[in-house]
This record gives C-alpha cells, sequence and structure tokens, in this order.
C-alpha cells in the first residue's frame, strides 16, 4: 500500500520525506533525478520549499521558548553544558553558524531553533537560510553528478565545472569566520 502511494504520489512524497527527513531523503531524490528516474529540477524546488517550510516552523518554535525553557526539557538534560555552549556561540555567531549547519548532518533542527530563541532577524535568518539551502542542494547535485558520470565528462562542461567548484569557495570562507570567530577566541581565552 505505502509502495503504491509512493509510486503514484512521487513527488508528494518526496515532499513529505523533505518536510520531515531533510538531507536523508534529498541525497537519494538528487541521484534518482540525476539518473532520469524522477524529474530534477522538481526535486530542486520541492527540497527548497519543503526544507524552507521545516526550517521556519522551527524558528518560530525557537520564538516560543528561551535557552533555559531547551535546557530544563528532561531528554536534554546531559546535555545541558552543551546546550549553553552553543547556545552562547549563537548569540554572536548565529547566522554564519546557521549557514554552516546546512553542511553538518544533525544539527539543521537545534540551528533553527537557536536562531529562533536569539530572537534573529528573520529577513536575515531567511535569506541566509535559503542560502544554506541552495547551497547544500548545490553540492549534493555536485556530488551526485560525479557519481554518475566520470570526472572527465563532467568537468567537459563549464557551467557543470562552475557547479562543481562553487562550493569550495563557500565552504572555505564560512570554515575560515567560524575558526577566526568561535575557535580562536577560544583559544586565547584561556
Amino acid at each position: 500500500m505505502i509502495y503504491h502511494f509512493i509510486s503514484n504520489n512521487i513527488y508528494s512524497a518526496l515532499f513529505i520525506g523533505l518536510l520531515f527527513g531533510g538531507e536523508t531523503a534529498l541525497l537519494p531524490a538528487i541521484y534518482f533525478g540525476i539518473s532520469g528516474v524522477i524529474n530534477l529540477e522538481a526535486v530542486i524546488g520541492i527540497s527548497i520549499i519543503a526544507t524552507a517550510i521545516s526550517d521556519t516552523f522551527w524558528y518560530y518554535l525557537g520564538r516560543t521558548m528561551s535557552a533555559e525553557k531547551i535546557s530544563s526539557f528532561k531528554i536534554l538534560k546531559k546535555y545541558v553544558a552543551k546546550i549553553a555552549i552553543l547556545s552562547n556561540s549563537f548569540k554572536s555567531n548565529g547566522l554564519t553558524l546557521l549557514f554552516f549547519s546546512k553542511f553538518v548532518y544533525g544539527t539543521r533542527t537545534a540551528a533553527q531553533i537557536l536562531c529562533g530563541v536569539h530572537s534573529i532577524n528573520f529577513v536575515k535568518y531567511f535569506f541566509i537560510n535559503i542560502s544554506g539551502i541552495l547551497a547544500l542542494n548545490i553540492f549534493f547535485l555536485t556530488l551526485g553528478m560525479m557519481v554518475e558520470k566520470s570526472f572527465a565528462q563532467f568537468v567537459e562542461s563549464p557551467t557543470r565545472l562552475w557547479l562543481a567548484l562553487l562550493p569550495v569557495p563557500v565552504c572555505a570562507v564560512v570554515l575560515q569566520t567560524l575558526f577566526k570567530k568561535l575557535i580562536w577566541k577560544k583559544l586565547f581565552q584561556l
């Protein structure tokens, strides 16, 4: 029954999978899009919309909470110290961490909630969040193309080469900013 629903409503199932599963559903969807099993443009469009809706929900959930309230949840008791460190990092580097969270599996939801908790301006939040979603899609699309085709075929097209190389400077800038603002300061505060 589930198989028939998915096969007859592939894009609806993809939307639901991306809404709740995020990157776990995105990776195979992009691969199937590149392989021609499903429409790649639809996969990317649905990915952007579903992820933006999901992330916005978590952001607004965070707006209803405080860092102290999050730390009071029984299930999170053993992580109180880590939550405090992460929460403090979001006070000064929230938008950078938001963007970077797209590339670190398992951190997306926490980043959205913390952006809400720290009342990061929604317009800035939304712009950086969409930028992160687009960068992650381009990154996964590039990886999928490299898997699907040999590297020689991949770099024949200037557009494909540009897409392949785009995540490199973006990731370098993000990593450099994170290093300078988070790690460097912490090292010299000891």
